[in-house]
């Protein structure tokens, strides 16, 4: 039986790489490979210059030890240590005085979100704050290179995509001049920002054949209940429905959401995916108040009054909300439109109230006197 066969992989200085593929076809066998902890029968590997099949495995243990960080799967912890000392254990081992290493583990357990529980051991911690010991305990050497065997598997989505940012990263701080890690941040947003239609925009989908367009991106929300690669084709929780309804498919909600890759540079306001996901938001979302439009923040949002004007109570219709007048006057400007952004924000204005301040909602249905809606 061979877990890795006729693998050749070139991976340079400052490059992220992603291995990806369905379990047991050798992902993590190729990581253990490529960090000298295990050898394989045949082939070169060479890591930071050194051939690891000309060395003997006291060499080996150092270049581990010294070159390779590695974000273990299990994590890997030792029970008796603190969150700090787990961080220490290495340099100690190679003969550095931890009092001169302290600082350093404090401010990898700060940038991991994890100075505040520098003094718990293992078992006091949550899955996800032991896995991130385990990834600042991987950069406490300055490696070479870092290995991470699903490092963020234990994470909430947003944390995940802190400690993403902070392996591409990857202590190019410390360890570079400030051009080359500007440019080494700006390489790894690109591939990132690159990944944005993969996760969230769809084609050919009955809501875009309705509106005619060829496709759209759906609402901006972590797929908690996803059961596919990529959150467009799974599933999405639909707060404050009824139970039967509390669930839906990622690719019929959408969201103004989708304007703020324009408010923040990620895609340009005439993106023909922009164009036809302003359409779809359009024919979905937007109402004509009497101040002006409005808009909602999702289809099939559940939080707002029900449709006799009884306040909500953990269900309901969702309703038109003025601040996303708001977003779309920013999006007006950004296609370079000042004067229908003017419009909007006059809109904005007239939907706040005598004291000036805005309503989280607006009632957007036919008037309710009794209710004083």
């Amino acid at each position: 039986m061979r877990a890795l066969d006729h693998v050749d992989l070139h991976v340079a200085a400052g490059e992220v790489i992603a291995v990806v593929g369905p379990s047991g076809s050798g992902k993590s066998s190729l990581l253990a490979v490529a960090g000298a902890m295990l050898t394989p029968t045949s082939g070169t590997i060479l890591v930071d210059g050194v051939d690891l099949g000309a060395i003997d495995d006291a060499a080996r243990t150092r270049l581990r030890r010294e070159r390779v960080g590695f974000v273990f799967q299990g994590v890997n912890l030792l029970p008796s240590l603190t969150a700090l000392e787990q961080l220490l254990l290495l340099p100690h081992l190679d003969g550095v005085r931890p009092a001169t290493q302290r600082q350093r583990a404090a401010e990898l357990l700060e940038r991991v979100g994890m100075a505040h529980k520098a003094d718990r051991r293992p078992h006091e911690l949550s899955g996800g704050e032991r896995q991130r010991v385990g990834i600042a305990r991987a950069l406490m050497v300055r490696p070479a290179v870092v290995l991470a065997d699903e490092p963020t598997s234990a994470l909430d989505q947003a944390r995940s995509a802190e400690i993403a940012a902070l392996l591409a990263a990857a202590d190019f701080a410390d360890r570079l001049a400030k051009p080359e890690e500007a440019a080494f941040l700006c390489e790894t947003a690109d591939i990132w920002n690159g990944l944005i239609e993969r996760w969230i925009y769809v084609t050919d989908t009955p809501l875009a054949r309705r509106v005619g367009v060829a496709g759209y991106y759906v609402r901006i929300a972590p797929p908690e209940t996803a059961t596919a690669a990529s959150p467009k084709d799974g599933f999405v929780p639909i707060k404050n429905r009824p139970p039967q309804e509390s669930i839906e498919k990622a690719s019929r909600i959408v969201s103004p959401d989708a304007l703020a890759l324009v408010r923040f540079g990620l895609r340009s306001a005439d993106d023909p995916r922009i164009l036809d996901t302003v359409r779809v938001i359009d024919a979905l979302l937007k109402t004509d108040l009497p101040p002006g439009p409005s808009w909602h923040r999702y289809n099939d949002d559940g939080y707002g009054e029900h449709e006799d004007g009884r306040a909500f109570d953990g269900t309901g219709i969702g309703r038109c909300w003025p601040l996303l007048t708001g977003e779309r006057a920013h999006y007006e400007l950004a296609a370079g439109r000042p004067e229908r952004a003017e419009a909007l924000l006059a809109t904005l204005e007239a939907s706040a109230g005598d004291g000036g301040l805005l309503p989280e909602q607006s009632w957007d249905a036919d008037d309710i006197p009794d209710r004083e809606l």
